[in-house]
């Protein structure tokens, strides 16, 4: 699990992988979530055509304990996993942010377009991360996929060192628009 922060958990590949019943899988993923160790999120689907509905993505509660498993304490900037790491720290600040009836997930098309979190409570809020150096804020593909189909009343994007704030038709012609606000990482601690 520990290489797959941020990604698809496919469990029949896990399993082959393995060698082990997909029971067994189930159950270890299960005694990580309830230790802390890790968490599953789901997909946001409203459509089951076009949406991923059933593979979880997995992160840590702990980096730390992941870059133990991984036996790799480079700084970041020497690391090959860096956005992956930048990722699984959006998660945990967003996780401690959320309200009670709130819920983490992520979106993703069967086509591929994909914002890395949804907060999914009384609003839908996509945010997704970018941890490449940016001259200029600019709105990525699966942020305006998701704003074209939901209408968010926003949308973030984290990114490694550009602020700044955009506004997006969510559809052309009809004068609703989303402001998209662009975070440095760092500010999230």
């Amino acid at each position: 699990m520990a290489l797959q922060i941020g990604n698809l958990v496919n469990l029949q590949e896990v399993t082959a992988n393995l060698s082990i019943s997909r029971p067994t899988v189930e159950t270890y993923l299960f005694v990580l979530e309830n230790t802390f160790i890790l968490k599953c999120i789901s997909p946001f689907f409203t459509n089951k055509r076009k949406e991923i509905v059933k593979m979880p993505k997995v992160y840590y509660h702990d980096t730390g304990m992941r870059n133990e498993v991984m036996r790799n304490f480079q700084v970041l900037s020497m690391r090959s996993d860096a956005g992956a790491l930048i990722e699984n720290t959006v998660f945990g600040s967003l996780g401690s942010r959320l309200s009670i009836t709130g819920e983490l997930k992520f979106w993703r098309t069967k086509s591929g377009r994909e914002v890395d979190f949804i907060v999914d409570g009384e609003q839908v809020i996509p945010v997704e991360v970018k941890y490449t150096a940016m001259r200029s804020p600019r709105i990525p593909s699966g942020i305006r996929s998701f704003i074209r189909e939901y209408k968010p009343e926003r949308a973030y994007v984290i990114t490694r060192d550009c602020f700044g704030e955009l506004t997006m038709e969510a559809n052309s012609g009809n004068g609703f628009s989303v402001p998209v606000t662009f975070i440095p990482s760092y500010l999230l601690a």
